[in-house]
């Protein structure tokens, strides 16, 4: 056991948890990102206890998250748990009780926090786990070793087939527009509602991108790079666009290169960006396996305070570099557009406009 999974666990028995099950959330975080993450959030909620009752749900669900065996539903919750501990370092966490209409998940201060966990593609986890079955069933020798490739986040238009066998599916092509396929896996319709948002006051989405999906703060950048084999490759996630960007807006494939000056791999943004269609809600704050990172909305009706952003900037782990705030509310729409109008520029210098080809 290493040093940082005895810290873990010595936090856990803080909060009366027992034996640890190896398949259960907690006792499979699978990197380096989610074990320190969670041991940040057990240390921070420990310093400042500050709502017994909140701790006490805490307390009863950390138990499940280390005593069941680990699903899609679990590792929401575990979500939830882990926004409530981090947030307790800031202010008074209040779980907001059921009623006969939708509400936010916390009461944090003033502010209303709704956790949402978008969860691996399901089709694409069932094709990956037959792909690798089939493999290790036709391996020879005495050691049998099988690979796979996994799309988690888009899927790659694979299915199940009756048999068990693995198909693509007719017409399916998310590999050829990933970063809309990543926007509707970060905000799926019900989500983009926000329904359990009220008008008047300021509204959080608490964004978990790592218990589901494990990415990390580069991937919320609205554009970036990596130098490899004598290239610079650019490419974008779609993170950032999810909530700024336009409806037909230019997207990079990855790996394109701008140095080239052939056809580019360039196609159009779907959906408009969250906060340009959903006034109410004032951030979003996304947890990553390298910290939290945070997006204003400057379209807000009710923007952060000077003391809420203030509050927000001593999150345990904050990324100022990958977030996009103005405690002033004055720059932030500039920069968004900024942002846009560069990518676009981009996308321009490799080919004329009448040659991107739009999604089909």
């Amino acid at each position: 056991m290493s040093k940082a999974d005895a810290t873990l666990i010595e936090l856990l028995e803080q909060f009366g948890v027992g034996e640890i099950v190896p398949t259960s959330v907690l006792g499979g975080l699978s990197s380096e990102g989610l074990r320190r993450g969670w041991t940040i959030a057990l240390d921070r909620a420990l310093r400042h206890p500050r709502q017994v009752s909140t701790m006490q749900w805490v307390c009863q669900e950390l138990r499940r998250l280390v005593g069941e065996p680990a699903s899609d539903q679990l590792r929401a919750l575990g979500a939830e748990v882990e926004a409530a501990l981090r947030l307790s370092w800031i202010d008074t966490v209040i779980r907001v009780p059921e009623a006969n209409h939708p509400t936010c998940d916390l009461r944090v201060g003033e502010l209303n926090v709704e956790v949402y966990c978008p969860q691996q593609h399901v089709q694409e986890r069932l094709v990956t786990e037959a792909t690798l079955l089939e493999a290790i069933k036709n391996a020879v020798g005495p050691v049998k070793v099988a690979t796979a490739v996994s799309y988690p986040t888009t899927g790659s238009g694979r299915v199940l087939a009756d048999d068990g066998s693995v198909v693509r599916a007719p017409g399916a092509n998310p590999l050829d527009f990933p970063s809309n396929k990543v926007i509707d896996r970060l905000l799926s319709d019900k989500k983009r509602r926000a329904t359990q948002f009220s008008s008047g006051e300021a509204n959080v989405l608490w964004l978990d991108l790592k218990m589901g999906l494990g990415l990390t703060a580069v991937d919320c950048a609205p554009l970036r790079s990596v130098v490899a084999k004598e290239t610079c490759f650019v490419g974008m996630c779609g993170v950032w666009h999810a909530f700024y960007g336009q409806s037909g807006a230019p997207f990079f494939g990855e790996r394109t290169a701008l140095e080239y000056r052939a056809r580019p791999d360039v196609y159009l943004q779907q959906r408009e960006g969250w906060f340009r269609q959903e006034p109410r809600a004032s951030c979003a704050i996304l947890s990553v396996l390298d910290g939290t990172v945070r997006m204003d909305n400057p379209w807000a009706e009710v923007p952060l305070t000077q003391a809420q952003s203030e509050k927000l900037a001593r999150l345990s782990e904050w990324r100022p570099e990958y977030s996009y705030f103005d405690p002033n509310l004055r720059t932030l729409e500039v920069r968004v557009e900024a942002d846009l109008e560069r990518n676009a520029w981009l996308a321009g210098l490799q080919a004329p406009a009448d040659e991107i080809g739009a999604e089909t």
